[in-house]
C-alpha cells in the first residue's frame, strides 16, 4: 500500500465516522471474497468459454425471450450460488447501520448478500 492509498483509506474513515446518512453503491465486486465471480474480470463470467453462445448474449432479455430454458439452465449453473455467505464488506455496512446511522445501499447484485449481513436498506 502506498501513501495515496493509505492517505484515501483514512480519508474515507473521516468521512464515514463523520457521516449520519450513507448512500453506498455496490457492484459484482463486493461479492468476490464471497466466491461470487464477477463479469469482466480475467476470470469474470463474461471470460468463461463453452459453447457457441457468449454468456453476454445468454443473460439478455432477447435470448431469455427466445430460449427461457437455457437462460435458466445458464443462470442456475453460472450465476448462483446457494452457499455464498457475506463476507467482510458486507458486514461492515451492516454494522455501520446498527450503529444509530441511515445507511442505504443500491447493488447491481441480485444475491442477497447485503441483506443476510444484516442491512435493512439494500436496494438490489
Amino acid at each position: 500500500m502506498n501513501m495515496t492509498d493509505s492517505y484515501q483509506i483514512q480519508r474515507l474513515a473521516e468521512i464515514l465516522k463523520a457521516s449520519e446518512n450513507l448512500c453506498v453503491f455496490t457492484g459484482a465486486g463486493i461479492s468476490c471474497p464471497s466466491g461470487i465471480p464477477d463479469f469482466r474480470s480475467a476470470d469474470g463470467l463474461y471470460n468463461q468459454k463453452g459453447g457457441t453462445i457468449s454468456p453476454e448474449e445468454i443473460i439478455s432479455h432477447s435470448f431469455f425471450l427466445r430460449h427461457p430454458k437455457e437462460f435458466y439452465q445458464f443462470y442456475c449453473e453460472k450465476m448462483v450460488y446457494p452457499e455464498a455467505k457475506p463476507n467482510k464488506a458486507h458486514r461492515f455496512f451492516a454494522e455501520l447501520a446498527s450503529r444509530n446511522r441511515i445507511v442505504s445501499i443500491v447493488t447491481q447484485n441480485i444475491d442477497g448478500l447485503h441483506t443476510a449481513a444484516g442491512s435493512d436498506s439494500a436496494f438490489e
